[in-house]
């Protein structure tokens, strides 16, 4: 298959919005880094449904597992519009895996708006930030197929906040230890202005 590949960040802020919210698709790197259609075709659907929000649609519309999602989020936010959250696939990274441009432009292009490890290196985090990926660091426990929800997430990488305020959303709320890994001024600004 032939990927088009558009260099343009994937983690954006729109005006209207401070939430973020992404469903953990694969634990398997090989599925990234090989470039397979069971990792595209996983990502998809997020990916609609975002591009849909940034033209002012409703990104749950006819989507029933995002439908379930929002009103999971709606228990602890009643107000909350899914436009009000931009939503998306994030990938959970082996501590060993050797993340590298290819890698994270191949994410980018699929919508990917997290990359979760329980570390980076200096590089790895400048290539993913670089492509407008978040590299989150796990100290809890999460799972393939879990969605995350964080709150804030523009403020806190103003701020320079390392501890993030995470939650997997299933039923209910349920906290989840995460951390922005360590960004230097000019990756958090990087960041911000996507």
């Amino acid at each position: 298959m032939d990927y088009q590949y558009k260099d343009l960040p994937v983690y954006h802020r729109r005006s209207t919005t401070d939430n973020i919210a992404f469903k953990i698709v694969t634990d398997d790197f090989h599925l990234v880094t090989g470039q397979s259609e069971e990792y595209v075709s996983l990502c998809r659907n997020l990916k609609a449904a975002e591009e849909t929000s940034q033209l002012d649609s409703c990104p749950v519309a006819g989507r029933a597992e995002l439908q379930a999602l929002l009103k999971a989020l709606r228990t602890k936010h009643p107000d909350l519009r899914a436009r009000q959250t931009q939503m998306g696939p994030s990938i959970l990274t082996p501590a060993d895996a050797d993340i590298s441009e290819e890698a994270a432009l191949f994410e980018s292009a699929n919508g990917t708006l997290a990359n979760l490890s329980s570390s980076f290196t200096a590089q790895e985090c400048e290539t993913l930030v670089n492509k407008g990926i978040l590299p989150i660091i796990v100290k809890g426990t999460v799972s393939i197929g879990d969605y995350i929800f964080i709150e804030g997430i523009r403020s806190q990488i103003e701020q320079g906040n390392v501890k993030l305020d995470a939650y997997i959303i299933r039923e209910g709320y349920t906290p989840v230890e995460m951390e922005l890994a360590p960004l230097t001024e000019e990756q958090r600004k990087t960041l911000l202005n996507q």
